[in-house]
């Protein structure tokens, strides 16, 4: 059967290797997704975010999503970080109260390569700091993160949230870029 033989018959299509799309609707539209996801929420940054040096890791304003008790989610960020993020290094976690488990991912993607700076580093305990200090990132100007996250609801209800600062204190803020998204879909 084609595809619009399926679709005209009420069945949803088929991908090359067998799975079904199945149509979820989405900020009012209808989007595709593999079936097996149950839902899904994708944000962007609508305007440049600046982080001046903190001790505490400052809530990104966009980029979040709500967990229900005992729900299964995965999270994708792709975050365009700029100015002096080798001056300033980076602090970034996730917090969310109550999860039962999860673990979170961080690569970090320089504009320039420098022999000995560390790039990649992950946790499983909400509200922990991967700390890229100034020295790891030695030279870099701008770059892009990349981050992903699983979690699972604990008893009650939660926001998962990406969180960051800089690490050393004054200088140029650490900005978020404008276009920078997160992609989180709900797995049970």
């Amino acid at each position: 059967m084609n595809i619009f033989d399926r679709i005209i018959s009420g069945l949803y299509p088929v991908l090359p290797n067998g799975t079904e799309i199945v149509p979820v609707v989405q900020s009012g539209k209808f989007v595709a997704m593999p079936f097996g996801f149950v839902g899904g929420n994708n944000a962007r940054k609508t305007a440049d975010q600046a982080v001046s040096a903190t001790s505490a890791l400052t809530a990104d304003s966009d980029l979040f999503f709500n967990i229900k008790a005992n729900e299964e989610w995965i999270c994708s960020w792709s975050i365009n970080a700029g100015d002096n993020i080798g001056t300033n290094g980076l602090n970034i976690g996730v917090s969310v109260s109550g999860v039962s488990s999860m673990a979170f991912n961080v690569a970090i993607n320089p504009d320039v390569t420098t022999a000995g700076n560390k790039n990649y580093q992950t946790t499983t305990a909400s509200g922990t700091k991967l700390v890229f200090n100034p020295v790891d990132l030695s030279g870099v100007a701008k770059c892009g993160i990349y981050a992903c996250g699983w979690f699972i609801g604990g008893t009650t209800d939660n926001v998962v949230r990406l969180k960051w600062s800089p690490t050393s204190v004054g200088g140029t803020p650490v900005i978020f870029r404008k276009g920078s998204f997160m992609t989180a879909i709900r797995m049970a």
